[in-house]
């Protein structure tokens, strides 16, 4: 039964009661019926709210609004920090600012030349054409930090 089915029950029994006669206070017993009616009213406003844990979130964004004093600088701040990322997203950023020496490809003593794959996503990377670039310490497909800085040339593949 719905709240709405029990109150449309409680005003019919309280009308029919009174009707009948079988209340010996009728000031006082349709005053029951009446306050049990305006429970059930409450608790179906209650519902249309929304449930216990939606109320929750939504206090949760009131005080952030209090905190940052109109609705529009929250939904501003809001904004600011979704554009940052998730923080799986951050973490795998912060990960690729740690340099890494790139993969050794082919051994110069065999094939003359050596050549360095990012050791992140596998991007071939000339360590002539990276001293060439303006911005040789990263990786120019995926910008994993690269750690030139060693000697290169005796590294194995990892």
């Amino acid at each position: 039964m719905t709240e709405g089915e029990a109150i449309r029950e409680l005003d019919e029994m309280k009308n029919d009661l009174y009707a009948l006669g079988y209340f010996e206070n009728p000031e006082k017993e349709s005053e029951t019926f009446d306050m049990a009616i305006a429970a059930l009213k409450e608790i179906q406003n209650y519902r249309r709210l929304g449930k216990l844990e939606e109320l929750a979130r939504a206090k949760k964004y009131i005080d952030l609004a209090k905190k940052h004093g109109t609705i529009g600088e929250m939904i501003d701040s809001c904004a600011e920090y979704e554009e940052i990322g998730t923080a799986e997203e951050c973490r795998a950023a912060v990960e690729k600012q740690k340099p890494k020496k790139p993969r050794l490809n082919y051994k110069p003593k065999f094939f003359g030349k050596a050549t360095y794959t990012c050791p992140k996503c596998g991007n071939i990377c000339l360590e002539k054409f990276a001293n060439e670039r303006q911005n040789n310490n990263y990786c120019w497909d995926c910008g994993q930090a690269l750690n030139w800085n060693e000697n290169l040339e005796g590294m194995e593949d990892k």
